[in-house]
């Protein structure tokens, strides 16, 4: 039976919320940053929990390594990906802010985006510091 790597993707912020993701997902999600980015080495993941924003250093992964689990994956492991763009006023003319929200499997696009309003609140900024004033999935 085929195994996968297991990693604990945990927020650094006060929640200190932590998921086992499969390196599938991780893998995914840095090929899909390739396409559009130049550096797709720092993820930024959106918290399930706080509806924070922080960083995943996909190089450094290995460091967080759980273990294995067997192929196909069961429901504690088994997640869906969503690949938001957020964008601060034109005015500023930054580029679009790639964001990644990793959660449970079985979670559909429009309940990802009722989050949108909370993750405003929590302070997403570009990479200017300018507040996120639009949310979109890719």
């Amino acid at each position: 039976m085929p195994r996968v790597a297991v990693f604990d993707v945990r927020c650094p912020l006060p929640c200190d919320k932590a998921l086992l993701v499969p390196e599938t997902i991780l893998v995914d999600i840095s090929l899909s940053l390739q396409e559009t980015a130049t550096d797709a080495s720092l993820l930024t993941l959106v918290c399930p929990a706080c509806k924070g924003a922080f960083q995943f250093d996909f190089p450094e992964r290995l460091k967080k390594v759980q273990g294995t689990t067997a192929l196909p994956l069961d429901r504690e492991v088994d997640h869906v990906w969503f690949s938001i763009e957020g964008q601060c006023d034109p005015s500023n003319s930054c580029p679009p802010q790639l964001l990644f929200a990793i959660r449970a499997f079985g979670t559909t696009s429009t309940q990802l985006e009722k989050e949108f309003p909370i993750w405003s609140e929590r302070g997403l900024s570009c990479i200017k510091e300018h507040p996120i004033v639009k949310l979109s999935l890719r």
